[in-house]
């Protein structure tokens, strides 16, 4: 159960027995004993059996393809090496139906099979991305888990993930879905949570992902009164294709000139339940400077992002720990920085980050810009 569903599941239940009484006392009342023409409940209170009340069901939606994914995110760097990773992760992994283009998920949960037993962690549903899940939230009380991995692409990228929720109002599934890895599944661990907002309605959502991770997905309904409700889930990954990545620590780093300009991103996909902790958004550059000042400067700043930058002194070599520190001070600011304190020639780190991690998922199939968008580099003496 999700945080605050106790008091959601009191408002729906208040609404669903006021609709209850309408529809059960009213025709009474006018000395009728049929029913109302249009359900007001549940379909098993309109006295459909499971058999009719399952031929009546939309439907599944298709998948998306993984392409058109991509398009409409917004995606406008070259396809080449993003289309041979994500056609990679489909073909190479199993398919349900033997086939190598995607198809049906293995592990579905269709409201017409017997449950699969998928609502603990450990007997997740396993899905392959660009495929289509069927699934199915049995009763109020009823949970999905899905997982998948991501493909090897190092530097990550980000999940385009998309429910739909056929079915009639009151038996429709309210989507609520929480994001795990998949080695901290524990229920207050989750890394964000996302919800439609009506019986019924479609989702769709994006987050960062890192390479090679393992997630788990919860999916419960949001109020806990449905039954037999039927969902499809598909989600695409579109990488991120930073060369400088991965270069979050020191022994790392990426390797650059003096004068020459670098372009890279400041991205990083869930590797904790905690976003705003973790380190994977440092990225640490090293540059051979000579015995005088040095002057770092960052432009085309993501609009999201304040953005930092440290210069390190070589401590062995009696130079302070930090020779130069600025930041642009305001979203989208550039920074410009010239080292302050004496040091030696050699090699020397620089250190780029934002001030604060940003929020790294959100509604939509279009990401934040800072996924989008590289910032510039250039180190000058």
């Amino acid at each position: 159960m999700g945080r605050g569903d106790w008091s959601k599941r009191g408002v729906r239940g208040s609404l669903w027995a006021v609709t209850w009484l309408v529809a059960t006392v009213a025709p009474l009342a006018c000395g009728s004993g049929s029913a109302p023409s249009t359900p007001l409940g549940p379909v098993a209170d309109a006295g459909l059996s499971k058999e009719t009340a399952d031929a009546a069901a939309p439907e599944v939606a298709p998948g998306h393809d993984a392409d058109a994914a991509a398009d409409v995110a917004g995606d406008t760097r070259p396809r080449d090496a993003a289309d041979a990773s994500l056609d990679s992760n489909i073909e190479d992994a199993p398919r349900a139906d033997g086939g190598g283009e995607a198809g049906t998920a293995p592990g579905d949960d269709p409201c017409s099979s017997a449950d699969p037993g998928n609502s603990d962690p450990s007997t997740a549903s396993p899905y392959v991305l660009g495929a289509t899940f069927n699934g199915c939230i049995r009763s109020g009380s009823d949970t999905d888990y899905i997982t998948f991995t991501t493909p090897s692409n190092p530097a990550g990228g980000y999940v385009v993930a998309s429910f739909t929720a056929p079915g009639l109002y009151e038996s429709a599934l309210t989507v609520d879905s929480y994001l795990y890895l998949a080695n901290n599944t524990m229920i207050a661990y989750d890394a964000f949570e996302m919800s439609a907002a009506h019986p019924g309605d479609s989702l769709t959502y994006w987050f960062a992902a890192a390479p090679s991770t393992a997630y788990v997905l919860r999916v419960v309904d949001l109020f806990g009164m449905t039954f037999q409700a039927p969902y499809t889930f598909s989600a695409t990954f579109i990488p991120v294709l930073d060369p400088t990545k991965p270069n979050d620590s020191e022994s790392t780093a990426t390797m650059i000139t003096l004068g020459s300009p670098v372009k890279s991103y400041e991205f990083h996909g869930y590797t904790s339940f905690s976003n705003f902790a973790d380190g994977g958004w440092q990225s640490f550059y090293q540059v051979n400077l000579a015995a005088m000042p040095a002057t770092v400067q960052i432009t085309d700043v993501p609009s999201e992002l304040i953005m930092q930058a440290y210069v390190y002194g070589n401590y062995s070599d009696g130079e302070a720990s930090i020779i130069g520190y600025g930041s642009g001070g305001a979203a989208g600011a550039p920074v410009m920085l010239t080292t302050d304190q004496p040091f030696n020639a050699g090699p020397h780190y620089v250190l780029v980050e934002a001030v604060f991690n940003p929020q790294a998922y959100g509604a939509g199939s279009t990401p934040a810009s800072y996924v989008l968008k590289p910032y510039t580099l250039v180190v000058t003496q």
